[in-house]
């Protein structure tokens, strides 16, 4: 678990390398000031789990996700209930910009920048 910050508001995400993408619970978007009526006209759709019932997701753009250091302006995440303790989760496509260490000795979190992209 790491405590991370969307749009200023303090969240515990548990670092999920096996999921997809970052969720954000439903809960989690509500306390950072995302209204239902908004979620509703955010694009998104109806993804099967598991069990097979279909659990309904938004893709909402959030001013600013911090994680550590790290500041991404302007996420688009996804949001969808989150059956756990954590508010969200750390997905493979947050892995996939950043370099990741995880002692588990000091029950620490290391992480270098966002590799930056360079515009032509």
């Amino acid at each position: 678990m790491a405590a991370v910050e969307l749009d200023g508001h303090t969240l515990h995400a548990l670092i999920d390398s096996g999921a997809r993408s970052t969720i954000v619970s439903t809960d989690a978007a509500h306390r950072a000031g995302v209204s239902a009526a908004t979620l509703a006209g955010d694009p998104g759709g109806v993804a099967a789990g598991l069990d097979g019932h279909g659990q309904v997701y938004h893709w909402h753009r959030f001013q600013s996700l911090r994680v550590g250091q790290e500041e991404e302006k302007a996420p688009v995440l996804t949001v969808s209930p989150v059956h756990d303790t954590a508010d969200m989760l750390l997905g493979a496509d947050w892995f996939m910009t950043h370099r990741v260490w995880i002692s588990y000795a000091t029950r620490s979190l290391y992480l270098m920048p966002a590799r930056k992209r360079v515009e032509p």
